[in-house]
C-alpha cells in the first residue's frame, strides 16, 4: 500500500506536539536561561492558538472526546484552581497570584486535550505516517537532550547551582561531592523511543537503536542516579510480564491501594512528630549525609503545623514557597513526595485523584496493550507517584493517555509478531 504524503499541517501538529512536552515538562527551567519564561509561556500559547485555530476550521474532522479524557482533564483544572483558593485562605495570598503561579499546568491540561482529539481523528482515518512523524521527533529530540544533559554534567559548574537552584537541579552525596539532577523525561523517552523502533518490524537501522536504547539506561542508571526511579524501572519490568494477572485482579488492586493510602494517611496524621525522630534517627543509622535527605527533613519538621491543622482540604501552593522561613532553602512539597501532596491539597483532594490516576494505571496492564506501553505508563506513573510529580503536574497523565495511541497503535504489526 502506496504511503500518503504528509500535509505541511500534519507535519506542524506533530512538531507542535513535541515542543510542546519539552516546555510543559519544564526541561530547561532550573538552568536560569536568559528570558526563558518569556519563551516558554509565548510558546505555548502560540501552540494553544494553532490548536484553537485548527479546532474550528476543522469542526467536520473533529471527534467526540471520551468521558475518561474529559474527566481528567477537569480534574487536572480543578487542582490547579483549588490550590490557590486554599494558599488564599491559609496565607493570604491572592487567588490570580496563585493562579498565576499554575500557568502551565493549566495551559497544558488544555493543549493535550486538543491534542488528544486530534490523535484520536488521526487514528480514526488510519493516519499511520503521522504517528510514525510523531515518534520520529520525540526520538530525535530526546536524544539530543540526553546528550546535552551528559555534555552539562561534565561542563557545568554543579557547586554554583547547588547554591543558586538548591536541590532542584543540584544535590550532594553522603562523600560531599555534586551531583545534577537534570529532568529525566526525555531520556526516559529516548529508551521508549528506541524499544520502539528497534522492535518495530522492518526496521532499517536496528544497531542503532539499540545504541540508543543502552544510551538511556546507562543515563538513569549511572548518571541521574534516582533510586524511587531505579526502583520504578525494576518494577515495571517485572509488572510487564506478569501483567495478564494484574488486570485479572485490577479492582483488587484497587480498593487495596486505596485502603493501604487511607490507613497510612491516618497513621502519619496522628504520629507525625515520632515519624520525623524515626528519619532522623534513620538517616544517622544508615550514615546519609546528601543534601536530598537533610532537606526532606528540615522541609518536614517546618511544615509539621500547617499539615496537622489543615489535612483534610490542605493548605495551598503560595507561588513563592520561599516566603516560608527556611533560610537558604526554597520551600518545595515535591521535595517529599506524597506527603507534599497532602499538604498542598488535602487528603480528601488527594484520595481522589490518586485513585482514579491509579484506576488508569492499571487499566493499561491490559493485554491488548503493547508491552512497552504498560511499561511506559508503570515506570512514569510510580516515578511521579512517590515524587508527588502526577499531583503538581497532573496534565502528565494526559500526557501517557495520548502516548496509548502513540506506541500501542499498530494492531496490525501487533498480529504479526511485533512485540513493541
Amino acid at each position: 500500500m502506496e504511503k500518503t504524503k504528509l500535509s505541511l499541517v500534519d507535519r506542524l501538529l506533530a512538531l507542535c506536539f513535541v515542543i510542546s512536552i519539552i516546555f510543559t515538562a519544564r526541561t530547561f527551567e532550573l538552568l536560569e536561561l536568559p528570558l526563558y519564561y518569556f519563551i516558554e509561556i509565548g510558546v505555548l500559547v502560540g501552540i494553544l492558538v494553532l490548536l484553537i485555530v485548527i479546532y474550528v476550521m476543522g469542526r467536520s474532522t473533529n471527534v467526540s472526546l471520551d468521558k475518561k479524557v474529559l474527566f481528567t482533564a477537569g480534574l487536572t483544572l480543578f487542582l490547579n484552581v483549588f490550590s490557590p483558593i486554599m494558599a488564599n485562605i491559609n496565607f493570604g495570598q491572592s487567588i490570580i497570584l496563585g493562579i498565576l503561579a499554575f500557568r502551565i499546568p493549566i495551559m497544558a491540561a488544555v493543549i493535550y486535550l486538543l491534542y488528544y482529539g486530534i490523535f484520536k481523528y488521526k487514528v480514526k482515518v488510519d493516519n499511520e505516517r503521522f504517528f510514525e512523524y510523531v515518534i520520529s521527533w520525540l526520538f530525535i529530540i530526546s536524544l539530543l537532550i540526553t546528550l546535552v544533559w551528559i555534555y552539562l554534567t561534565y561542563t557545568l559548574n554543579a557547586e554554583y547551582y547547588y547554591f543558586s537552584s538548591g536541590s532542584l537541579l543540584v544535590d550532594t552525596r553522603s562523600d560531599g561531592s555534586y551531583r545534577f539532577r537534570f529532568d529525566i523525561f526525555f531520556p526516559f523517552m529516548l529508551l521508549c523511543c528506541s524499544w520502539y523502533k528497534s522492535s518495530k518490524n522492518k526496521s532499517r537501522y536496528p544497531i542503532v537503536y539499540w545504541f540508543t536504547l543502552g544510551l538511556s539506561i546507562i543515563y538513569l542508571i549511572f548518571y541521574f542516579q534516582g533510586r524511587v526511579f531505579i526502583g520504578a524501572l525494576a518494577l515495571s519490568f517485572f509488572l510487564c510480564y506478569i501483567r495478564t494477572y494484574v488486570y485479572s485482579t485490577r479492582y483488587v488492586i484497587l480498593y487495596l491501594l486505596v485502603f493501604i493510602s487511607v490507613l497510612l494517611s491516618i497513621v502519619v496524621y496522628f504520629t507525625y512528630g515520632e515519624l520525623i525522630e524515626l528519619y532522623q534517627n534513620m538517616l544517622r543509622s544508615l550514615s546519609l549525609n546528601d543534601s536530598s535527605s537533610l532537606v526532606r527533613l528540615r522541609i518536614l519538621r517546618v511544615m509539621q503545623n500547617n499539615f496537622i491543622d489543615n489535612f483534610l482540604l490542605g493548605n495551598g501552593y503560595l507561588s513563592n514557597q520561599a516566603d516560608i522561613n527556611m533560610g537558604d532553602t526554597k520551600f518545595s512539597p515535591l521535595d517529599i513526595g506524597v506527603l507534599g501532596v497532602i499538604y498542598t491539597y488535602g487528603f480528601i483532594l488527594f484520595l481522589i485523584t490518586f485513585s482514579w490516576f491509579s484506576k488508569l494505571w492499571l487499566d493499561s496492564f491490559n493485554k491488548i496493550n503493547a508491552k512497552l506501553y504498560t511499561f511506559c505508563f508503570s515506570v512514569l506513573y510510580l516515578n511521579m507517584l512517590f515524587t508527588g510529580g502526577f499531583f503538581f503536574r497532573p496534565y502528565q497523565i494526559m500526557l501517557l493517555l495520548i502516548f496509548h495511541m502513540l506506541f500501542n497503535r499498530n494492531k496490525k504489526d501487533l498480529k504479526k509478531g511485533s512485540v513493541y
